[in-house]
């Protein structure tokens, strides 16, 4: 057993989620809010409405990840424009 001291902690911080559930559960707190009282009164005078969840038709299609080629060469960079020169100072 390690003393008090060296135990590890757990983080009170959520865990970092990906955006698509981090917008999920941004919109579940909101429908919550709008629907709980009294915030609800103050909700329906300002015209907030209860937003739909996200969704989507094939799940399947983003749950793959993509496919990297790395195999060919990449097309050459260009090179930046160039800058114009600056104007010699003190006249």
């Amino acid at each position: 057993m390690r003393p008090p001291s060296r135990r590890r902690r757990r983080s009170t911080a959520p865990a970092r989620r990906p955006p698509r559930n981090r917008y999920i559960q941004a919109v579940q707190d909101f429908n919550v809010t709008v629907r709980r009282f009294p915030t609800n009164l103050t909700a329906m005078v300002f015209g907030y409405d209860v937003k739909p969840n996200f969704t989507v038709e094939n799940e399947a299609a983003i749950a793959a990840p993509p496919t990297v080629d790395f195999s060919s060469t990449p097309a050459p960079a260009e090179p930046p424009p160039a800058a114009a020169e600056p104007a010699p100072a003190g006249g």
